[in-house]
Order: structure tokens, then sequence, then C-alpha cells
């Protein structure tokens, strides 16, 4: 998968379906692989800080005979203004290491639920190189398992762009605009 930005791209070889969409249409498809948004798997990935103009943050200490869990839980207020849990971070208590992300709408239904497990360093940061996203509300699940990884490292614009393979299927998800016609972000 590639995104711009403003739009994804991504080829399902089996299928020989070449998908491209807007990032933010909606994810309502009966096919869950047309489901597959770029910021599902970025928010999955790099866990993001406590805002703290919007979230309130509560430590759980949920340690028993058999676990040994700190819960960070970060609440947000609704539309109608009463507080409700948006997500909530798992700490293993003997390393720190993040074991899972949870998060919810303010219905309390969870919209994505990720674990994360063998924790390695990669050029001096610390990542894990198994991953396990479960997008409960868009109906579909991925299992990301790191081989190599390469930090900080220069990318360039083209190496954003996936061209469409001759001859395959093609789906567009939403509306598309030309680059040139984006605002860019």
């Amino acid at each position: 998968m590639v995104s711009d930005g403003g739009t994804f791209r991504f080829f399902l070889n089996s299928k020989n379906l070449f998908v491209e969409g807007d990032n933010n249409a909606p994810a309502n498809s009966e096919n869950k692989l047309e489901n597959l948004r770029p910021e599902a798997f970025l928010s999955s990935m790099l866990i993001r800080p406590r805002d703290p103009e919007l979230e309130s943050i509560v430590l759980e200490d949920s340690t028993d005979e058999d676990t040994a869990i700190y819960v960070l839980h970060f609440l947000r207020k609704s539309s109608t203004g009463e507080l409700y849990l948006y997500r909530n971070v798992w700490f293993d208590r003997l390393d720190l290491s993040i074991v899972r992300q949870k998060v919810l709408d303010e219905n309390a239904t969870i919209v994505s639920d990720t674990r994360y497990a063998h924790w390695q360093v990669y050029n001096g940061v610390s990542f894990p190189s198994h991953i396990d996203i479960n997008r409960l509300k868009d109906g579909y699940g991925v299992v990301m398992d790191v081989t190599q990884m390469q930090m900080n490292k220069q990318m360039t614009n083209e190496q954003f762009v996936l061209a469409r393979p001759e001859g395959s299927q093609v789906k567009v998800i939403g509306a598309v605009q030309p680059a040139a016609q984006r605002p860019r972000p």
C-alpha cells in the first residue's frame, strides 16, 4: 500500500486487483479488503502520545497472579460534552513495552484492537517486530511481521508511487482527484 496523504493504492496479487481510493472514503464495503485505509495502519504502528488539548489520562495497575500490566486510559469529550474512553494503551509492567492498544468510538464500540510483540532495536529505535491489527468495525484483521527495518531513511516522492500492473482489474473507492488538483497536506 502506498499513500500520498490524500489517496492510496494497493495491489492484491492473488486477485489481480488494483485498488485506488480517497484516504477518507468510508470503509463500508462488503469486500473487507476494500476497507483497508492507510490511517488504520499508521495509527496502529505509531502510537500517538497524549494530546493535552483533547485528552485526559488515567493509569490503571492491572496486576494479578498471572499478569503484570499497566493500562493507560485516554479520555476525550464526546460531541455532547460527556467524557468517554477514546483509547487505552497496555504496557508490560516488567519491561514497559507496549503490548496492546484499543481505540473506541463515542458509543464504546471497539474500532481497532492492536497487539504488539517481539520488540527489537532497529538503528537505535525500539519497534515491535510483530503487530496484529484487528479493525472490528471495518471487518478485517492484518498481521505484520517485520523482517527488515530501516529507520529515518531519506525517501523520494517516487517511492510512494505504485504503478498499476498491466491487465489488472481496477477498483476505485471514493472520489479520487488527480494529485495536481488535491490540496497539499
